[in-house]
């Protein structure tokens, strides 16, 4: 054990302890607190004097007690220790160290907060600055498609996998990717011609079979479930040709293949931390401390300019808005967030309204009209964002912002009185205060909420826990394609309004899905008018989404997820 871990032991043994205000000290006791002889506690109490720690006064005469005197934050002196083995050895190798040590979660976070702004390895692995480094607040332990349900893993995903199929938002047109050509001559059997030598990131070409074993996978879990559930077979005509025939026709399966429920995986070596795709970052590192992905040098269409996007995970981020470095140095490249310490001159912003937005849905089936109807009239939007702040920016009236005018019922109802009932929401994302928020907003008006806050896994690995809510407080993502959107919120078992809006509106989306896109798009958005016009929909905001960078960043482009997009980025300048 080293000297200064020694040192944390004697401290944490008398804690409170305060710089300079001696405390008395049975020294006796001393061997037994740092495990070692009394001959070893007499060279350690040397050791930590001649290093400028403590000042130590032994007792003279039998029982008189010894007087111990910290003359240095001792949290401080850790911190260098660490800041040492990160600077000579690795950030993995500190983390592991302060780990290590009972009781260091607060001094891991505050490490994490000044690694991210002070150290660089870019030396040490020669990939140069071409790499984003920034602050997030949770850790990724799952990034397989068929598990995933939020923003940040979908985000990543994107760049772990590709799909069949891309969106061209700005066309409004599908593009070919993994495959080069479709072809279906009824709308129910389809034809999928892939590229020849696509390769996975470990260097397996990825063949029709694969292609086939990944839409194929999702199970009664899977966020993708109902697009599995709506294909009767899907075989490999040959290496390259995959055949797939729908239950009915679908002129919109296109969509489909667009979606993370169609990513090619490669499922032999499945690892949920570590997945394998062929997209043009594949990970490097994840633990519950450090996220890092790399480029794909051999993706099958242009190599990503970035070399790299590491994360730093920060417990509490989302809210605390701030972060505090210890130095004033600051190499960080990239802030996700408005932080006082990335509010320099030579940072550049660039932010967008959320395509997303938080919202709450109301059981249909527990929660009746008048209800429902009441407490959508009760809720002042504009002033839950002004208490709130943070990101929270506009009020959300819909899914998409300016799809469509909604004008909710003028009809006016009141709550019935010692209206009592259940809201859930999960961990993180700010739903904590949102949760609180709504609690005592409502309870104003005589509707009293119970909150339970689980681990959103635990909510979807078991839908019933959706369905016996009252109230979900959640957030819905919107993608490149509209009609994707729409179609998983409607169809989707993990979807949060699934559990909450009569069966029949399910019945009705899925006699209209042999209609053209067009069609069935509109038909979509009439479904969700129904929805919000009963208070089964009820959206709260939507955040502004930022980047801040340095200059020398180009290229800044947020997706539809407010994230980055690391294929269009690069830095000038090296």
């Amino acid at each position: 054990m080293k000297t200064i871990e020694h040192f944390y032991t004697l401290i944490r043994a008398y804690e409170p302890i305060q710089v300079g205000e001696p405390i008395e000290v049975r020294a006796h006791m001393l061997a037994t607190t740092l495990h070692c002889s009394k001959r070893n506690v007499k060279l350690l109490l040397r050791q930590f004097q001649e290093n400028g720690w403590i000042d130590w006064t032994p007792g003279i005469g039998r029982g008189n007690l010894s007087t111990l005197t910290l003359l240095k934050p001792w949290k401080q002196l850790l911190f260098g220790e660490a800041k040492k083995i990160a600077e000579q050895r690795s950030f993995s190798a500190a983390i592991q160290w302060l780990a290590n040590l009972s009781n260091g979660h607060e001094l891991k976070t505050a490490f994490i907060q000044w690694y991210v702004v002070n150290i660089q390895e870019e030396d040490k692995e020669g990939s140069g600055p071409d790499r984003l480094r920034f602050p997030s607040y949770r850790p990724l332990p799952c990034l397989d498609p068929a598990i995933i349900y939020r923003r940040t893993e979908n985000h990543f995903a994107r760049f772990l996998f590709d799909t069949p199929v891309t969106y061209d938002s700005d066309k409004n047109q599908y593009v070919p990717h993994l495959i080069h050509h479709w072809a279906s001559d009824d709308d129910q059997t389809w034809r999928l011609f892939i590229r020849k030598g696509v390769l996975f990131h470990h260097g397996i070409e990825m063949t029709a079979g694969d292609v086939c074993m990944s839409l194929k996978r999702h199970h009664s879990r899977s966020p993708y479930h109902w697009i599995s559930s709506m294909i009767s077979t899907c075989h490999e005509l040959d290496r390259y040709t995959v055949e797939i025939k729908l239950k009915y026709p679908f002129p919109s399966f296109l969509s489909l293949l667009t979606s993370l429920g169609a990513t090619v995986v490669q499922t032999a070596s499945l690892s949920q931390a570590h997945p394998i795709g062929t997209g043009p970052f594949k990970v490097k590192e994840n633990t519950d401390y450090r996220f890092v992905i790399e480029a794909h040098h051999n993706y099958f269409k242009s190599r990503p300019l970035l070399d790299g996007v590491e994360l730093y995970f920060v417990p509490d981020l989302y809210e605390q808005q701030q972060l505090h470095p210890v130095s004033d140095k600051d190499n960080s490249n990239f802030f996700h967030y408005q932080y006082e310490s990335e509010k320099r001159k030579d940072f550049v912003e660039t932010s967008q309204l959320d395509r997303c937005c938080k919202m709450v849905t109301i059981n249909a089936t527990s929660v009746p009209l008048p209800i429902r109807q009441f407490l959508r009239q009760t809720l002042e939007k504009e002033k839950m964002i002004h208490d709130l702040q943070g990101t929270r920016e506009r009020a959300a009236t819909q899914l998409y912002e300016g799809t469509h005018i909604f004008t909710p019922s003028q009809e006016i109802s009141r709550a019935i009185p010692g209206t009592h009932l259940h809201l859930l929401t999960y961990e993180g994302a700010g739903n904590e205060r949102d949760a609180d928020w709504l609690t005592k907003e409502w309870s104003r008006y005589g509707v009293k909420l119970t909150v339970d806050i689980l681990p959103l896994v635990t909510i979807y690995e078991n839908p019933k826990i959706m369905k016996k809510a009252d109230l979900f407080l959640t957030e819905q993502l919107t993608e490149e394609d509209p009609l994707l959107t729409y179609l998983w919120l409607l169809l989707s078992e993990m979807s949060p309004i699934f559990h909450h809006m009569e069966t029949s509106v399910q019945k009705d989306v899925l006699k209209q899905l042999s209609s053209p896109r067009t069609v069935l798009l509109t038909h979509v958005q009439a479904v969700e008018k129904r929805l919000l016009d009963e208070a089964v929909l009820l959206p709260l905001y939507r955040l502004r989404q930022y980047a801040y960078h340095p200059p020398t960043l180009q290229d800044v482009h947020l997706n539809s997820y407010g994230w980055l997009d690391y294929m269009k980025a690069w830095f000038m300048g090296r």
